[in-house]
């Protein structure tokens, strides 16, 4: 499963085995041990437990007879795990796919993702890219670098700065 893969590349990298999540909402979760009040930790191996519970027990009704069907594939639409489910399955496979790509290349172009939702950007010229920037909520590629840098992907979440 990708998400076990990912999650032991991250286990191995940063040397920790679990993600500590806030009580409080206005704070994000962090790879940082938190062992403070306000502060809940969740082992990875916790978090594989109930993603593989949601795949495994996601069920779907027929408008049509009322029968109840057993989805089998992909990630559950309307599961409150899915957000995270996307989140992971897109970070394995962008992992897997830089992999692929020659350190040369990298230099020279930029990547944002929001959920599915990807911008990527590729300037072959070295001064441009300097200038190369991600602003969000900007959707304009109306900018000096639109002729000499190409994108691909959706500008739902992420956009171009001059």
């Amino acid at each position: 499963m990708g998400l076990r893969k990912q999650l032991k590349s991250i286990q191995k990298r940063f040397q920790v085995d679990s993600v500590s999540v806030p009580t409080n909402k206005n704070k994000k979760c962090t790879l940082r041990h938190m062992p403070f009040r306000g502060w809940k930790s969740i082992p990875f191996e916790t978090l594989m437990d109930v993603i593989e519970f949601a795949l495994e027990n996601t069920l779907v009704k027929d408008i049509r007879d009322g029968q109840l069907w057993r989805q089998s594939v992909g990630i559950p639409m309307g599961d409150p795990h899915s957000p995270g489910m996307t989140i992971g399955t897109c970070a394995w496979m962008e992992d897997e796919w830089m992999q692929t790509i020659d350190e040369e290349t990298k230099r020279y172009f930029r990547m944002k993702r929001y959920m599915d939702d990807v911008l990527s950007l590729y300037c072959p010229r070295e001064a441009s890219l300097a200038r190369l920037r991600f602003s969000p909520l900007r959707a304009s590629l109306n900018t000096p670098l639109h002729s000499q840098c190409s994108s691909t992907g959706h500008l739902d979440a992420a956009g171009v700065g001059s």
